[in-house]
């Protein structure tokens, strides 16, 4: 004798055994949240790697290492600045308008 729970998994066994990948149902049903997190991780990278070959290549660009010391921190400081501008306005908006209309600023 089995428990109900389990008689009940038995019954619906087939409906889990079509199911799709998780990777195929998550696009399939929230394709819009999919591309905003890549968008996300695209905004945040960018910069990143922007500075990494600025840094890595300064001596073939004839740069100083001042010059270029003195533009990693400005971009640094916009970035704060940026950043701190979009906790105000998650704040203010609330979650749902913010993640709706905070990537448009970008």
């Amino acid at each position: 004798m089995e428990s109900p729970v389990f008689e009940r998994m038995l019954a619906e066994k087939d409906r889990y055994e079509k199911s799709h990948p998780p990777i195929i149902e998550v696009l399939k049903t929230h394709p819009r949240e999919v591309l905003l997190a890549m968008g996300a991780r695209f905004a945040e990278n960018a910069s990143f790697y922007v500075f990494t070959v600025l840094s890595l290549s300064y001596e073939y660009l004839g740069l100083e290492k001042s010059v270029l010391l003195q533009r990693v921190l400005m971009a640094a400081a916009v970035q704060l600045v940026v950043i701190l501008f979009l906790v105000i306005c998650r704040t203010g908006w609330g979650v749902v308008r913010f993640i709706s209309e905070a990537p448009w600023l970008c």
